[in-house]
């Protein structure tokens, strides 16, 4: 075909991969020449993901040398734990091959830029409960000038002049008067907002406007310039660090929320991880009913968030919070329910709180595990009215899902131009890549005995039990 390259004018890619298996990682041999050293914090990250997670990405190990080529702090973390083994991948390399990927594997994945847009959407719907990987990822989106200060926001309530001509404004260093235990501020009882129903998610403006005449609630982050504001009520149920501003600015965005002309603010939900320290719940909880007060003293109606942890947490979690308030706002959109003492802890904390504040409406912000867990407690939850919101994490994912079944309907209809690519193997299933169907299914790895091609390990060097580079 014109313009075609010929077959043989490009020699192929090699596959170099000969087979995997599993290894006692005490029986995996470090590499001497290995360069990386793992600092603390990385190393506590990786834990915590294995943790969440487990293993998703097999050690390297060149079977000519029998050395590592990547993975070792992996290795050394999974010795550490005692972990009978460790699902490894091995290549055939020769000594001057090992050097180069050793010299150049990390590196060439460094090279990559981040997309802004692309990590922003991708960290929105990232949850993690460990403190090491929540903080990875923060700085993760601060290097990619995702998380600036409030005078930085990309959104335009970021963007809104926070001078108020004329105006007094609250100072940034005040003390609420307050007899309450540890001092903790109480929410003014006059100046609740009393949401007008219906409710809906504001669910960004690359979704566009949905056709809707009620209130809308905004997640801080979530662009909205064609947001009516006027009936529009803004929440903070995202990454702390997005809106640490909040706490460090609150002067600023207090007059940034005025001259936006919004309806009113959820007072702000600082995390309170089931695993953090009880005095990091305090201060959260703390500064989260200081701000919600100056916000009230600036003049901006809020609606109450209640947020709590363990059992502990309820000899101040809930201090600061008027009891019957219109509305009262708690978000579950971290709850997982994958084991029965969190679903315990979760569902007896949610009918403690409105037992507690007995609020005339529930406003719950939540993922699909917490909408079927406000959906099991029904019955005890029957004295107030409930308002439940899918998250935006949700929201987006149902588009994306109405955007392929639309690209699928647009190209089964033969809209979509030249003929489609031919099927995988038979162990594939994937989309396509190319025009010839080739899918990640088809072409195995050649070599590799049946039990997945293991090494004779422990034959050469050091090995990671015995004093090894991690």
């Amino acid at each position: 075909m014109a313009g075609r390259r010929s077959q043989g004018t490009r020699a192929t890619w090699r596959n170099r991969i000969i087979g995997d298996g599993e290894e006692a990682p005490d029986q995996l041999l470090a590499n001497p020449r290995n360069w990386r050293v793992h600092p603390k914090a990385q190393q506590e990250a990786l834990t915590g993901v294995l943790d969440e997670v487990g293993w998703v990405q097999r050690v390297i190990v060149n079977q000519r040398t029998g050395y590592v080529l990547d993975g070792h702090a992996r290795v050394a973390m999974a010795i550490t734990r005692e972990e009978p083994t460790v699902p490894v991948v091995y290549v055939d390399l020769s000594p001057d091959e090992e050097a180069l990927v050793l010299a150049t594997y990390d590196p060439l994945g460094s090279l990559a830029v981040a997309g802004r847009e692309s990590l922003d959407a991708l960290l929105r719907e990232v949850r993690s409960e460990q403190a090491p990987v929540q903080e990875m990822l923060a700085n993760l989106a601060e290097r990619a000038g995702l998380y600036g200060d409030a005078d930085e926001a990309s959104d335009d309530l970021g963007a809104t002049d926070p001078e108020l001509p004329g105006a007094f404004a609250i100072k940034n260093d005040v003390v609420w008067p307050s007899t309450l235990p540890f001092q903790i501020p109480a929410l003014r009882e006059d100046r609740l907002l009393d949401v007008p129903l219906p409710v809906s998610l504001w669910p960004g403006d690359d979704l566009g406007v949905p056709e809707f005449g009620g209130t809308f609630l905004v997640n801080y982050g979530t662009t909205n310039r064609r947001l009516p504001r006027a009936r529009a009520v803004l929440a903070f149920y995202t990454d702390d660090a997005r809106f640490e501003s909040l706490w460090l600015k609150t002067d600023e965005w207090a007059g940034r929320l005025l001259n936006a002309g919004l309806l009113g603010a959820v007072t702000p939900n600082w995390s309170m991880w089931f695993n953090q320290p009880s005095a990091v719940h305090l201060w959260n909880t703390y500064r989260a009913r200081w701000v919600g007060r100056h916000l009230q003293e600036a003049g901006i109606a809020v609606v109450p968030d209640a947020n709590w942890s363990g059992p502990a947490s309820f000899d101040f979690c809930l201090i600061g919070l008027p009891v019957e308030a219109p509305w009262l706002s708690v978000q579950l959109q971290t709850f997982r329910g994958r084991d029965a003492e969190e679903v315990e802890r979760v569902r007896s904390g949610l009918l403690r709180v409105v037992a507690e504040l007995r609020p005339r409406r529930l406003l719950v912000y939540a993922g699909a595990p917490g909408r079927r867990l406000v959906d099991e407690c029904a019955e005890d939850l029957a004295g107030c009215e409930r308002i439940v919101i899918a998250t935006l994490m949700d929201h987006r994912r149902e588009a994306r899902k109405e955007h392929r079944a639309m690209r699928r309907l647009y190209f089964d209809k033969g809209f979509g131009g030249g003929g489609g690519g031919g099927g995988g193997s038979k162990g594939g299933g994937r989309a396509p890549f190319g025009s010839k169907g080739t899918t990640f299914g088809s072409g195995g790895g050649g070599g590799g005995s049946k039990g997945g091609g293991r090494a004779p390990f422990g034959s050469k060097g050091t090995t990671f039990g015995k004093g090894g580079r991690k």
